[in-house]
């Protein structure tokens, strides 16, 4: 009877170390979940800021993708002239699949269309060349790449 009492005690034991690890597990995945966001909101806040000191818009659209994933945006010029870009980044807010996405060698990709000088672009960030002489082209989205962007 007493080896019952043991095995009792034992399975409340395991019970309870069982929902610390539930509780602990569920604090790390809420912290990476901030973590993430606030670091995909902060690359997208600079990105942006960076974008319209560099083209200076007289109007700009922004659309956002899935929350923190990224942006469109569409800047209408002073010549009248029109770019599209679209940011989209790593998925760093969700903290089970950002290691996926590391072994997969995903990265940032900032997107441009518009009627864009190539001489500074290398051929491989070249993606389409479209029929109204519009060029789509990907890039980092850190600023020694944005500053290779010229306009027609």
């Amino acid at each position: 009877m007493w080896w019952l009492i043991i095995k009792y005690k034992q399975g409340k034991m395991m019970t309870t170390v069982g929902i610390i690890i539930i509780f602990l597990l569920a604090g790390a995945l809420s912290y990476g979940f901030y973590w993430g966001y606030k670091k995909n909101l902060s690359i997208m806040k600079e990105t942006a800021k960076l974008l319209e000191e560099y083209f200076t818009p007289t109007r700009k659209y922004y659309t956002w993708i899935g929350g923190v994933v990224g942006f469109e945006a569409q800047y209408f010029l002073l010549d009248g002239r029109k770019i599209h870009v679209k940011l989209i980044l790593v998925p760093r807010h969700a903290i089970l699949y950002y290691p996926i996405s590391l072994l997969l060698k995903r990265r940032d990709k900032l997107f441009f269309r518009g009627k864009l000088d190539l001489s500074d672009i290398d051929e491989k960030h070249i993606i389409k060349r479209l029929a109204n002489g519009e060029v789509v082209v990907e890039m980092n989205p850190n600023p020694k790449d944005i500053k290779k962007i010229k306009l027609l």
